[in-house]
């Protein structure tokens, strides 16, 4: 086999051809660029692969061809890879190595002052460099939309745990996706909870289960008309710290599918209060107001009888 000149310029411009020396006889442009005029292989390259029984001796390489070959360049200023193959031919008693640098992104094209003409137009080396780029830009554009959306996420955590209210995100299946704050205190209990349910909640406090059987029951309602349904809720009824809340229940429907379930509690302890106190004030004013009806009543007719016996005499 012969090697043609033109042939080897044109599709390997990184080759180089080594005779029985392991001197380089000839070389393409992109492969002079690198490496210079420099000639003798072992003060260019040492072997990375093949690296176990290859020695430096061109019988020695001569066995190892047909195989893949990454070559390791000794310049101390940007030292490189070649990964290729070594073909022997009979007729010029001479290894040829078709190869090209081994190079990862455009940053390694710029370091060593290469260009895309520099390489063949069947290398595949230009596709990987460009997919790699293709894929660090995605991997920018990813960390940018993650810290962006983190960024978001933090933002509406802050809100959600600020709110003057205990806020619960439920999934579909009414376990907890999120919890601020104001609805449990407890951080590592808060952590806990998510993936469990009101049932869970309730049997981890140790109490009766009613109001959270109640507040399942309401998302199952709320979900069933697709509307927000709205509550009055009394915990420790009739004890000291007796509260009441207005619990709210918003499901979130996309496509017609439950995406998530929203409650909100407001604690209305006060205006509960105030409302009872005003009911019972009513009450008594009614009552007051009966009263002095009567006395009225009573006292018109007590003047109407003297008032008459007199106009009749």
């Amino acid at each position: 086999m012969r090697f043609s000149e033109g042939f080897l310029h044109k599709l390997f411009p990184f080759h180089f051809i080594l005779d029985k020396n392991l001197q380089i006889r000839e070389c393409g442009k992109s492969f002079e660029k690198l490496f210079g005029k420099e000639t003798n292989f072992t003060n260019l390259f040492s072997f990375v692969r093949p690296g176990i029984g290859i020695t430096y001796e061109f019988e020695s390489i001569r066995s190892f061809s047909g195989q893949l070959f990454l070559l390791n360049s000794k310049s101390s200023q940007h030292p490189l890879r070649m990964k290729g193959g070594f073909l022997y031919s009979n007729e010029e008693s001479c290894l040829l190595f078709c190869g090209s640098p081994w190079l990862l992104n455009e940053l390694d094209l710029e370091l060593h002052n290469l260009k895309i003409h520099d390489f063949g137009h069947i290398d595949s080396q230009i596709d990987v460099i460009q997919l790699s780029q293709s894929n660090t830009e995605l991997n920018d554009e990813l960390m940018t939309l993650n810290k962006s959306l983190e960024t978001q996420k933090l933002f509406y955590d802050d809100v959600f745990e600020n709110l003057p209210a205990d806020v619960a995100v439920f999934s579909p299946e009414y376990k907890f996706l999120f919890i601020n704050k104001n609805a449990e205190k407890n951080e590592e209990f808060s952590k806990w909870l998510i993936g469990k349910s009101e049932i869970d909640y309730g049997e981890s406090k140790n109490k009766s289960l009613e109001l959270d059987k109640k507040r399942m029951d309401g998302f199952h309602e709320a979900v069933t008309r697709k509307t927000t349904t709205v509550v009055e809720e009394v915990t420790n009824e009739g004890g000291f710290d007796e509260k009441a809340y207005l619990r709210i229940t918003r499901p979130c429907f996309k496509n017609d599918e439950l995406i998530f379930l929203l409650t909100y509690g407001v604690e209305v302890t006060d205006l509960t209060k105030h409302r009872e106190e005003l009911k019972r004030k009513n009450m008594e004013l009614i009552k007051l107001n009966s009263e002095l009806d009567s006395f009225v009543y009573s006292a018109s007719h007590n003047l109407r009888s003297p008032l008459f016996y007199t106009i009749n005499q």
